[in-house]
């Protein structure tokens, strides 16, 4: 898609009590003179075009630990668990790690105009183990439905995921 000038409003709210952690972010792309690109040819503008998505999760820590959010960064700091995951030779494995569950929504409209990109729903359900502040793993499912706006049902549908991340920083 091209265009002459974009605006994006973004919003973010987080809270964090215990072991629950809230979250939700919302944005808003305003696309000007906005016109098609088909085979590199630019096409007559159809005037301005807005798209918006979003998400919102809730997050819950099983072993009682808590999400540390800097407010001046506006990020997540590292999680440090109440008792690290290790194994000592003899008595097998000592202590839990932190275990967190959480569930989130994500939607995405992409439709304006006559320009349309599609509309996506996502749902994601995890588990996060933090073996200790610098490890952790991640086991997600995704489910997607997904109305790909191609004209019928071509591109329609819905879409299952599975995901495992190895995470480590130091």
């Amino acid at each position: 898609i091209a265009g002459d000038d974009m605006q994006w409003f973004n919003g973010e709210l987080v809270a964090v009590d215990g072991p629950w952690t809230f979250q939700g972010e919302y944005l808003v792309s305003v696309l000007d003179d906005a016109a098609l690109i088909i085979a590199n040819v630019v096409q007559p503008s159809v005037g301005t075009v807005t798209y918006h998505g979003g998400y919102v999760q809730v997050m819950y820590f099983l072993t009682g630990e808590h999400d540390n959010y800097n407010k001046a960064t506006g990020t997540f700091e590292r999680v440090i668990p109440n008792r690290n995951f290790y194994f000592r030779k003899g008595c097998g494995a000592v202590g839990p790690g932190a275990w967190q569950i959480g569930a989130r929504y994500n939607f995405l409209d992409l439709n304006d105009n006559t320009i349309d990109g599609g509309i996506l729903h996502n749902l994601t359900c995890g588990l996060n183990w933090f073996f200790n502040l610098n490890m952790k793993v991640q086991f997600d499912y995704m489910l997607t439905d997904r109305d790909a706006a191609l004209g019928g049902d071509l591109g329609d549908g819905l879409i299952h995921g599975w995901g495992v991340r190895f995470a480590h920083d130091f």
